[in-house]
């Protein structure tokens, strides 16, 4: 297949308010893949003539399945965070549609043909592989790159195979990129349909040649008058040319590396008729990529044609039970800048349970932007205990809460400093009691004993050559109990209590 696309480089740029990436780029559906396109939306069109599509006030759900590839030994993987702020950034667009799109599932697939090329003949096998058993929901994979012949291409759809893929730094907050690729697999071709593999400027030298009335090798070039014949009398040109729809200016693919400045186009192109044109630069199926925000009015009636139409009855079926919306912030409780963490070494973190929310991506870091010594886990539960952290540090935690279709809980970080002590807590058997060494300063530990009933227990300290160096009775209440142990040789130490029952807690901790 001719892919003759033009490669341009990302590129970032400095804006007043910070950094923020600029879409230089293409996508990858080609010539061939727009026609085949185009013809599913001119099927669904012809399907519905006259007819009305029953669609009830509520959403529809669209289930979609996030591939996330990595090289052969499992590194490489696109960030499950970056999925979530993906569908966050997908759903506002697509709002206006009546769409929401909630998450099937992620799988974590390591495959080093698919991760360094999926267009290469081994990574399009593998792929379809997949597909074969897996056509219950959009199926979207995640790459290194997404053509590495041509690095210029973000991601693409590809109508033979009907899967969507994406170079994995497009999986993101700003969702114009699969907003676009969506746009394909729901029957839209490019608004410049035909000048996939022509460039304006140079086949018209630069707008002093006329322009052609074909394009493409024998595609009609749309005109600026919307009320032109086209070819069948009782069609349009604007009905049978490009993208096929009336409401989408005629666009010679004039945002190809379009900067700006702004969201004008300025250039010299005209029709055949010799009349300037004036493209839609916030269309999302344009190449205006820093502009694109939006469809036309028949191009999102030509998505819902699509995903009622009987090739999509897997996205219908079953039907999905959707989940109540998050809308409530976290509370965290600790550790934060007021309430310090028991010991570096072992930090128990805390927040209340999100309504709605049956997940949890909780992330620490050593800086405000998450990038330094990160770590980042999925949690159905809201707490966790981390146990490697630096000591004497300053570290930053948040949480976004999530369901299987609710993802734009915007979190808040928080701030701690981790101690320079110890704390050790392990081998608990006395129900009902939790117990941990504490070191408010680098000689004194305290014992916490956290108990659901008043009961005596009995205390043992042991040094490092199994010598017991403290033996006490202890009466303890309902509640924490705050023991504090005498002063101890520096080095290793066991604690171990007993109650009654002779069952014990134990634990570890070191005297510097």
């Amino acid at each position: 297949m001719n892919k003759a696309f033009v490669s341009i480089i990302l590129s970032l740029f400095l804006t007043a308010s910070g950094f923020s990436q600029q879409l230089l780029g293409t996508c990858g559906s080609s010539l061939e893949d727009n026609l085949l396109i185009k013809q599913r939306m001119l099927e669904n069109r012809a399907e519905w003539q006259g007819k009305l599509i029953q669609r009830g006030g509520a959403p529809s759900y669209v289930p979609v399945r996030y591939w996330l590839v990595a090289r052969a030994d499992g590194t490489g993987r696109l960030p499950f965070k970056n999925v979530i702020d993906n569908l966050c950034a997908l759903n506002k667009i697509y709002a206006s549609l009546n769409m929401v799109f909630y998450l099937k599932e992620t799988v974590n697939w390591d495959n080093q043909f698919v991760f360094d090329d999926p267009t290469s003949t081994l990574g399009q096998a593998y792929i379809n592989q997949k597909m074969q058993t897996n056509k219950n929901a959009i199926n979207i994979f995640t790459a290194n790159v997404a053509n590495a012949s041509d690095l210029g291409v973000l991601a693409f759809y590809r109508p033979q195979g009907d899967y969507v893929v994406s170079n994995k730094l497009y999986v993101s907050s700003n969702g114009t990129t699969l907003a676009h690729e969506l746009g394909h697999y729901f029957s839209l071709a490019h608004t410049f349909f035909g000048w996939e593999n022509d460039k304006y400027d140079e086949l018209t030298m630069n707008c002093s040649k006329p322009t052609p009335i074909l394009i493409g090798g024998g595609f009609l070039v749309e005109y600026v008058d919307r009320k032109k014949p086209g070819t069948n009398p009782s069609k349009k040109n604007c009905q049978e040319a490009a993208d096929g729809f009336c409401d989408t200016p005629a666009d010679y693919n004039l945002g190809l590396g379009f900067q700006g400045p702004g969201c004008v186009y300025t250039g010299c192109a005209k029709d055949p008729d010799n009349v300037k044109l004036d493209p839609d630069e916030l269309n999302l199926m344009s190449y205006f990529l820093n502009c694109i925000k939006q469809f036309s009015t028949e191009q999102g009636d030509a998505i819902v044609k699509d995903y009622v139409s009987s090739g999509r009855n897997y996205l219908r079926n079953p039907v999905y039970t959707p989940k109540p919306e998050i809308t409530d912030q976290v509370n965290y409780n600790y550790p934060n800048a007021n309430t310090a963490p028991l010991g570096y070494d072992t930090v128990y973190f805390d927040w209340d349970d999100v309504p709605n929310a049956d997940r949890y991506i909780f992330e620490i870091a050593e800086n405000t932007g998450f990038n330094i010594n990160a770590k980042v886990f999925v949690l159905n539960h809201s707490d966790t205990v981390l146990t490697n952290l630096k000591k004497s540090k300053s570290h930053y935690w948040r949480v976004t809460p999530f369901n299987q279709n609710s993802f734009c809980v915007v979190p808040k970080a928080v701030a701690f400093v981790t101690p320079s002590w110890t704390v050790a807590s392990d081998n608990l058997e006395i129900e009902g009691v939790r117990s941990f060494v504490t070191q408010i300063s680098e000689e004194h530990p305290n014992l916490i004993i956290q108990s659901n009933q008043s009961q005596i227990i009995s205390l043992q300290i042991i040094d490092a050559n199994g010598k017991i160096v403290e033996f006490k009775k202890l009466s303890i209440v309902n509640g924490e109990n705050n023991i504090p142990l005498p002063k101890l040789n520096p080095g290793f130490h066991l604690y171990r209590i007993l109650d009654k029952m002779q069952r014990s807690n134990s634990g570890k901790f070191i005297i510097q």
